[in-house]
């Protein structure tokens, strides 16, 4: 039998209340949000920047994945031939990472691809965890804090209570009021 002292029990527990679906959904959501308003912000430049840098991120491998492939004929707005695309990545002297990205760069600025596009291409390859500054992500980081999410699910509950007290006050009125009428 473990005692409540037990300081695997107590990491155990400290860990569950720091990492959940609570915490991870709260954590989420006002990523997203913070990564919207940062999109929002962003000039042309920085979203065309902000794009080729998370192409050139998510790209793993020695050769072009599928996704690689769709995300860069997206922006090219053409086919693209697979087999000379992987001969230049593997030939590219930064990497296939750097190759990717600058693709990416390349092809944007080619196509004129609108800004309503662009954020919209920026807001799929962004994670809730992935902003695009510095001020983006300290904020994501103290406003995603999990005492925060617990914090919001407590006030959410209070809220519903007082709603639920304040709704049962109002129908008891309401029958005080047939009674005597």
């Amino acid at each position: 039998m473990r005692k409540a002292a037990d300081p695997g029990l107590v990491l155990q527990v400290a860990a569950f209340l720091e990492d959940n679906a609570l915490t991870r959904g709260w954590a989420d959501s006002v990523g997203r949000g913070v990564n919207w308003v940062e999109r929002q912000l962003a000039s042309d430049e920085e979203l065309r920047h902000l794009i080729s840098d998370l192409a050139a991120k998510r790209h793993r491998g020695a050769q072009l994945s599928d996704e690689d492939l769709v995300l860069l004929e997206r922006l090219k707005g053409a086919p693209i031939d697979r087999a000379l695309a992987n001969q230049l990545l593997a030939e590219h002297e930064g990497g296939g990472s750097s190759y990717v990205g600058q693709a990416a760069s390349r092809y944007i600025a080619e196509a004129g691809i609108p800004r309503e596009t662009l954020m919209g291409i920026a807001a799929e390859l962004q994670t809730p965890r992935n902003q695009r500054t510095e001020l983006g992500h300290a904020i994501s980081t103290l406003a995603g804090h999990p005492a925060l999410a617990y914090g919001a699910a407590i006030g959410a509950g209070a809220l519903g209570t007082a709603a639920a007290m304040e709704a049962h006050d109002w129908w008891r009125a309401q029958q005080q009021t047939q009674m005597e009428g």
